[in-house]
């Protein structure tokens, strides 16, 4: 009767209260079958409703193979024309793009443990359907992220993990991150304010704490600080990612090359003649290489847009802790 309670009440909010994305809480709490059912339920009132939670249990009240987790969250499909079925949060890239959110002090892939956290970050490059962790997803069900309410917040997680870097440093490694989660496949999710280097002082469980704590600062949004260019580069990837289907089509067909000590050369192929190529450097020094053809660069480590910033071919240089991100003519605005 719960689970008939739980299919009611959200096709319920959907429809009388227009709610277009329900979150589940511990959703391998849940078993299969009423996920599943919530999933139709909420579908067959509005096809684009988003649906998603964490695909965790900590701890189990029915058996593992019934719960609505991560290893088991694909056997649910969409009703009809659903926008998608359930998806769940990706902890893989969240962790291996900062480090593990059970020890302050670990390194990812954008903070100095770029090699070891290298399969991590293309599992959710690729949306999670392919090898990187113990589970799988299709459709790029995953939910992308480094920061949400639970945990340190990305900047007070980098303050932690790489105390003797500087300030630029480690907004350069809050930017790298961003850029990586917004070209790849699945959905991007970020804590409100990361976009604004937002600190909680180190408290990473602030449910009980003060507003002063919680509070959203807007002031350091001042023209010039670093807090309102991050603002900007943030606003800059959307724009980007919005424009270029390429990185979220699931058709597109995702390769990459290491060049070296977790330096990547990530390339996409629509398969309709449009492409894109992303040189990823996550170490502290620039990366000279060259690149074959004409490209039009959309992205670096400042800035993004839809916009063409520059064409480039042959011998490039990548900064330090930074992207750059092409598409071909056939994709170019």
């Amino acid at each position: 009767m719960y689970g008939k309670f739980m299919v009611d009440s959200t096709a319920y909010w959907v429809e009388e209260y227009k709610l277009d994305g329900l979150r589940f809480d511990l959703m391998g709490l849940h078993d299969l079958q009423t996920m599943q059912e919530v999933e139709s339920a909420v579908h067959t009132v509005n096809t684009n409703a988003i649906l998603y939670g964490e695909g965790w249990t900590m701890g189990s009240t029915i058996d593992g193979s019934k719960q609505a987790n991560q290893s088991n969250i694909s056997q649910i499909t969409p009703t009809g024309d659903a926008i998608g079925s359930i998806a769940v949060f990706n902890d893989a890239i969240r962790d291996g793009l900062k480090g593990s959110v059970f020890d302050a002090k670990s390194k990812g892939f954008i903070s100095g443990a770029a090699k070891a956290n290298l399969i991590k970050v293309m599992f959710g490059v690729n949306g999670g359907a392919v090898s990187g962790t113990t589970w799988r997803v299709t459709d790029s069900m995953v939910i992308n992220y480094m920061s949400a309410h639970d945990n340190n917040t990305l900047w007070d997680k980098l303050l932690l993990s790489n105390p003797d870097n500087s300030d630029g440093d480690r907004n350069r490694m809050n930017n790298l991150g961003a850029a990586i989660l917004m070209i790849s496949k699945g959905t991007p999710f970020w804590q409100a304010g990361e976009e604004m280097l937002r600190t909680k002082g180190g408290d990473e469980n602030s449910y009980k704490s003060s507003d002063a704590v919680n509070n959203i600062d807007w002031s350091v949004l001042k023209s010039g600080s670093r807090e309102y260019e991050t603002m900007l580069y943030y606003k800059g990837l959307i724009e980007m990612r919005k424009v270029y289907g390429i990185f979220t089509d699931n058709s597109t067909v995702i390769t990459h090359e290491e060049l070296g000590s977790g330096i990547l050369v990530i390339t996409y192929d629509d398969g309709n003649g449009g492409k894109a190529m992303v040189v990823v450097n996550p170490h502290n020094t620039n990366l000279p290489c060259t690149i074959e053809g004409e490209w039009n660069l959309v992205a670096d480590g400042q800035s993004a847009g839809s916009a063409v910033i520059a064409r480039e071919s042959g011998d490039i240089t990548v900064d330090r802790i930074s992207v750059r991100v092409y598409v071909n003519d056939e994709l170019a605005q």
